[in-house]
């Protein structure tokens, strides 16, 4: 965390950077990397390839070593609503490893990560795409990073744009090579939507629970003349303190059984994605309705930075937008029930 704190990150990119730990961590076989202790004194850092590093296995017979050190962040694409399993980046195969061309949105700790989680589609066979993961070294040639971060919420997070010309990874930091598409969810894959979207989960859930504390110490204090006790006993702000409790009551016992069965190795078979998402998607909503239901008791105040509540409204919000959003997630999960491959064309009718 000293790199974090000497930027002066806080709340949200925290949190994010241990989900980039867990990133690393399910590349490298299950142990998370530590961040830099180097004091930084700007938003630039040059980082040297790390000499430890552990070997995985590929889908293919190939053997290849990735990281085991420093941060990894991950980015998003724009024009892709299948995040993953499909790409817009090209990953062109060349001596020694793969060039991506394409460009990488919402990559958190763009200030500082060291290696940047990409992924590509190789459709050299036109009649067999595959999707090519790997991490690419902060040293790297032909990317740059644009200044684009000036959103809603999440500010803290400094997920600004990559953008890849070319830029080369060697064939040791390439992790996986699957098949585009739901074929292409192996162990590895499917890991990859465990930490985030679980993670996710867990960020917003405890947004939720900051929202509830600061409207229960508010209720207990805040007065009206028309009231001879504080807002605590308004019928009405006791009923949305129920509603938020209620809600704050079901999160967390569902992220943690579905964290506790991923860890535990239960065979949920082909209902794995969809209980991945499931879980995401009930942290989310949830926390959106407490969240939104703490500015409504929070009365006028509840508006201006300094109660704590105008920040956490923005960035709850934006929970929605975190992958997979609202309309994959119900594409996904009733294709899952209804037993129908989201791989079958036409995609829909």
């Amino acid at each position: 965390m000293t790199v974090l704190k000497a930027l002066g990150f806080s709340g949200l990119a925290v949190l994010f950077a241990a989900g980039a730990l867990l990133a690393g961590a399910i590349a490298t076989g299950g142990h998370a990397a530590d961040t830099t202790t180097t004091e930084q004194t700007t938003l630039t850092e040059t980082t040297t390839e790390p000499a430890t590093t552990t070997t995985v296995e590929q889908t293919t017979t190939q053997r290849v070593t990735v990281p085991s050190t420093g941060t990894t962040t991950s980015g998003s694409e724009s024009g892709n609503d299948i995040p993953v399993l499909l790409s817009t980046t090209t990953a062109e195969r060349v001596a020694g490893g793969y060039r991506f061309t394409g460009r990488k949105s919402f990559g958190s700790l763009a200030p500082v990560w060291t290696y940047l989680g990409i992924h590509g589609i190789d459709a050299s066979d036109a009649g067999a795409p595959k999707i090519v993961h790997a991490f690419m070294p902060r040293n790297s040639e032909g990317y740059r990073i644009e200044e684009t971060w000036d959103v809603l919420g999440m500010r803290a997070t400094c997920s600004e744009d990559t953008i890849l010309d070319g830029a080369f990874v060697p064939d040791r930091y390439v992790s996986r090579i699957v098949p585009a598409g739901a074929a292409g969810l192996d162990r590895f894959v499917l890991a990859i939507f465990a930490w985030a979207l679980l993670g996710f989960g867990n960020i917003y859930c405890g947004l939720a629970r900051r929202a509830l504390d600061l409207t229960l110490e508010a209720a207990k204090t805040r007065r009206s003349i028309a009231l001879s006790r504080p807002m605590a006993y308004h019928p009405e702000v006791q009923h949305c303190v129920a509603e938020m409790g209620l809600a704050l009551e079901a999160i967390e016992p569902h992220l943690d059984r579905i964290a506790a069965d991923w860890s535990e190795g239960v065979d949920h078979g082909a209902h794995w994605p969809a209980k991945i998402l499931a879980a995401k998607y009930h942290a989310v909503e949830s926390s959106w309705r407490i969240v939104d239901l703490a500015l409504e008791v929070s009365g006028g105040f509840g508006i201006f930075r300094r109660s704590g509540l105008e920040r956490i409204f923005r960035d709850a919000r934006l929970g929605r937008f975190h992958p997979g959003n609202s309309m994959l997630t119900h594409e996904l999960v009733a294709k899952t029930l209804l037993g129908i491959s989201p791989d079958e064309m036409p995609r829909w009718g």
